[in-house]
């Protein structure tokens, strides 16, 4: 065999190696990826409903506590005292963005948000995961929509202050939660 020929051969030998490595870490871990990622969902939920736990008693909590909903495709969750918590999500300026929103029983009413993932510029966008940011969505009502305000600090019930050079997300974040809520409202049996 000549050079070129042993050079191919070792290269093809590699790869497959390699990607069979790959392929085995990719097996052996999905599992616990898919584990971890149901329990921090759960800890989420939990933590949109504010409801107590611990790492130790998550499932159980979990199952004490959230009865599962479903309305039209999507599931929702309630909580022991009727609050209903909805994923959200949709497209940022950068990326997809996905969170809960907790609303009280008058499904008017937001009593929290959570930010699960986001992909926004840090300082910027990104600011969607700060408490200050979130904390203006409590109390606000979706009805009949939430609204951006620009320019101008927010005054209305139903009104939201935009974030400084991320108008794009902080419009983003008003139209999913409203959309979240009106598909709830419009499929809840």
């Amino acid at each position: 065999m000549n050079k070129k020929a042993k050079d191919i051969v070792f290269i093809l030998l590699l790869g497959s190696v390699c990607i069979a490595s790959l392929l085995l870490v990719q097996v052996a871990t999905d599992p616990v990826i898919k584990t971890y990622n149901a329990i921090t969902l759960k800890k989420t939920i939990l933590d949109a409903g504010e409801i107590e736990y611990d790492n130790n008693n998550v499932a159980e909590v979990y199952d004490k506590s959230i009865k599962i909903l479903k309305a039209g495709e999507r599931t929702y969750y309630a909580t022991p005292d009727s609050k209903y918590i909805f994923e959200f999500y949709g497209n940022g300026l950068w990326g997809p963005i996905s969170g809960l929103v907790t609303m009280e029983k008058d499904l008017e009413t937001v009593y929290n948000i959570k930010i699960i993932s986001q992909m926004e510029t840090p300082g910027l966008g990104a600011e969607i995961t700060q408490d200050w940011y979130k904390n203006q969505y409590k109390g606000k009502k979706v009805s009949p929509k939430l609204v951006l305000a620009l320019m101008r600090k927010a005054t209305a019930v139903n009104e939201i202050d935009s974030i400084s050079g991320a108008t794009i997300t902080a419009l983003a974040m008003v139209n999913m939660i409203t959309e979240a809520v009106e598909y709830f409202r419009n499929n809840i049996k």
